[in-house]
């Protein structure tokens, strides 16, 4: 993998975290209590899940990528 592709994945991951950030606080804009928690840990959900896909996405593109160097050579 390029390191292009490694940062495209990271700011993706980042962009939709901030998204889901800013939907659920403009959403639950105006509550209180345990309320105001909710955006953040939704966001660091967000953030982890998607995290933990690219990377295992990104590992597995490197599994093919040596298995595909190891039979040319």
């Amino acid at each position: 993998m390029s390191e292009k592709t490694k940062w495209g994945s990271l700011l993706l991951c980042l962009a939709l975290a901030f998204a889901v950030f800013a939907l659920t606080h403009w959403l639950l804009s105006g509550s209180s209590g345990f309320a105001t928690y909710v955006p953040g840990l939704c966001a660091a959900g967000t953030l982890l899940i998607g995290s933990l896909i690219s990377e295992h996405a990104l590992a597995r593109g490197e599994e093919d990528t040596s298995n595909t160097n190891a039979v040319d050579n």
